[in-house]
């Protein structure tokens, strides 16, 4: 029961300090219980890769769906539509060093505006969409390519993050 209710809200992202209060366990069997299911989507995301090859046309983080009614519809739209839709709670959580934009594209974006000061937050939109445009599409397939072997270094560290 405790360990259904731990996973209930580790699901909806609540702070493992939290959960730790609530459920009255302690903080490391709670990030061990995050561990392992992160591992476990892992090995299905690897599942996946090894079924239907390594291009992956979608990938979308639970955190942009936070309102119920939106990620209910968006999720519905999209297994509608999509033949190798993934939903929210397919995706290992916390992840974000298998989001290519998390891993490559921030720190790539973050490197480029960071060069010189920017007299407004219009002019810092502006440098960003300009470096956003003149990203390379050699530099997005590759930042892309490495998520399976990301995704293998998860399973090899036991669903433990990885740099």
């Amino acid at each position: 029961m405790k360990r259904q209710r731990a996973i209930d809200l580790l699901c909806a992202q609540v702070d493992p300090k939290v959960i730790m209060t609530q459920i009255k366990v302690s903080l490391a069997t709670v990030y061990n219980m995050r561990k392992a299911r992160r591992l476990e989507r892992a090995k299905k995301v690897l599942n996946f890769f090894k079924h239907n090859g390594d291009t992956v046309k979608i990938y979308s983080d639970k955190k942009i769906f936070t309102v119920g009614a939106v990620l209910k519809k968006a999720q519905e739209l999209c297994k509608g539509n999509m033949a190798f839709f993934w939903p929210a709670d397919f995706w290992p959580s916390s992840s974000p060093d298998v989001n290519p934009l998390d891993f490559a594209v921030w720190g790539f974006l973050e490197g480029k505006t960071t060069k010189t000061s920017h007299t407004s937050v219009e002019a810092l939109k502006a440098t960003i969409t300009k470096e956003w445009d003149n990203m390379s599409e050699d530099f997005i397939k590759t930042s892309c390519a490495s998520v399976r072997p990301r995704i293998e270094a998860i399973i090899r560290n036991n669903g433990g993050h990885i740099e």
